[in-house]
């Protein structure tokens, strides 16, 4: 009798002593656990206001002297605490910078159906942007024709939108060493407006124009390219046109074409990072050229 109660009193103590360690073990679990996601979130905090940084810097260094310097070099990796950096991760999209400020239709009536004046640009690296597709979008009637970059015909057809047009790859090289970039629009040669502008878009060679010598954005390299025309088979009077620019590494970037904007917009991507952490942030912002104001910074999902 004493043998089967001693029996039945070590099976309890068995069970409470492995309900005990189970318990244990839980609640340490859940300590470490809790510990682990605190110091990742504060890791993730950090990461990401060093690419809020990063960003901000860029916007500065992009900003020199009141104007917008081609040929700036975006950090690759600069430390602001410890082990806690920012770096640059420019697509080649990110550095398509197109320019509409001057878009117009043909005034002759018989050629309204020619949409022109449209620039864009290499702005950042020196490693060279290729465009390999345009697909264009337009909400009134009509078909897409004839596409005309550089002075060259780059992609024929006839297709409504949304018109996907596989071109002739229009290559970008990097900036020009002489170039001196945008100042804002009312401070002359450089800013490409009024009759400035005019002669710099009826540039022969297709490409940035010569005839300004420094204050041109491009002097002396492929950095700018000029769309003379997008033809199409209607009148293209009060049209609404869209872009999206594909380029050789599969980035994409969507622009307004026509009408005009006086926004010059440069996508700006930096991740903030801790070295030797897998914990990082990257965000995404469009710094414009002309105000130089930086808006819409948000996280990306994507990492190069």
């Amino acid at each position: 009798m004493r043998s089967a109660k001693s029996g039945v009193v070590l099976a309890i103590l068995v069970v409470v002593t492995a309900f005990a360690a189970i318990t244990v073990f839980s609640v340490t679990m859940l300590v470490i656990q809790s510990v682990s996601r605190s110091d990742a979130a504060h890791k993730r905090m950090k990461c990401y206001y060093a690419a809020r940084a990063g960003l901000t810097d860029t916007a500065y260094l992009c900003r020199q002297q009141g104007h917008w310097q081609f040929g700036v070099t975006l950090p690759e990796k600069t430390y602001i605490e410890n082990e806690v950096f920012f770096s640059s991760r420019q697509q080649q999209a990110d550095s398509l910078v197109v320019d509409t400020r001057f878009v117009s239709v043909e005034k002759s009536r018989a050629k309204r159906n020619n949409i022109g004046g449209i620039m864009f640009y290499n702005a950042v690296t020196s490693v060279p942007v290729k465009i390999v597709r345009l697909d264009l979008s337009w909400a009134s009637g009509g078909r897409l024709r004839k596409i005309v970059i550089g002075g060259k015909s780059v992609w024929s057809g006839r297709q409504r939108s949304p018109a996907y047009c596989v071109i002739k790859p229009v290559l970008l090289s990097g900036p020009a060493p002489r170039s001196r970039g945008f100042q804002s629009v009312d401070e002359g040669p450089a800013s490409l407006s009024g009759q400035a502008g005019r002669e710099h878009l009826s540039s022969r060679n297709g490409g940035v124009s010569k005839r300004q010598g420094e204050n041109d954005p491009g002097v002396g390299s492929i950095l700018g390219k000029l769309i003379n025309s997008l033809q199409f088979d209607s009148d293209t009077q009060g049209m609404e046109l869209s872009a999206v620019f594909h380029l050789s590494d599969g980035s994409t970037v969507e622009r307004t074409l026509y009408p005009a904007s006086d926004k010059v917009l440069l996508n700006l991507r930096m991740e903030g990072g801790i070295e030797n952490s897998p914990v990082s942030c990257l965000l995404s912002a469009e710094y414009d050229l002309i105000s130089g104001s930086l808006s819409r910074a948000q996280e990306v999902n994507d990492a190069l």
